[in-house]
């Protein structure tokens, strides 16, 4: 008897999306493991709804950061994400003040009319979560591709609205 190619392999369910949702799969470091074990029935629902988390509250802190800095330091900060790996010990308010003292000797804060001391201030004070939302948005201009469709000042107008 021979099985059918299309057959689940023995012992393992086929995986469907449940509710419409595509499925996706996540890789996941021992510490973030560890606190999924502690707080959540199983790993994979414990970072199910982290995941589900951060696309509820990441938008809202965005805008609550986005309103405390202007266009030109918006922009300033999608330019200083180019070409800018993404993670998330590198996502803190100090991080991004860091990004921005640092690139002040490359002349970016004369390319966007900003002044270096009182950004970099203005995003020390940010909680963990507005700054992580930050790069990400910025990292998402580039990562995502918008760039392809839209030049970096419409990306920042489209933010501030």
């Amino acid at each position: 008897m021979t099985k059918s190619p299309t057959a689940p392999k023995r012992g393992r369910m086929p995986q469907r999306p449940s509710a419409g949702r595509r499925m996706i799969s996540a890789r996941l470091d021992e510490a973030t493991l560890d606190y999924t074990a502690e707080n959540f029935a199983t790993p994979t629902g414990g970072a199910a709804w982290l995941i589900e988390w951060a696309g509820a509250v990441l938008p809202r802190a965005l805008t609550r950061a986005s309103r405390q800095l202007s266009r030109e330091e918006l922009l300033a900060l999608v330019d200083l994400h180019n070409a800018h790996y993404l993670m998330p010990q590198l996502c803190g308010p100090d991080h991004l003040a860091l990004m921005v003292r640092d690139a002040e000797l490359d002349g970016m804060a004369a390319k966007w009319s900003y002044d270096t001391a009182a950004l970099a201030a203005r995003l020390e004070a940010l909680d963990q979560t507005e700054a992580t939302a930050l790069a990400i948005w910025a990292c998402a201009y580039w990562q995502a591709g918008h760039y392809r469709s839209q030049a970096a000042e419409a990306y920042v107008d489209a933010l501030k609205g």
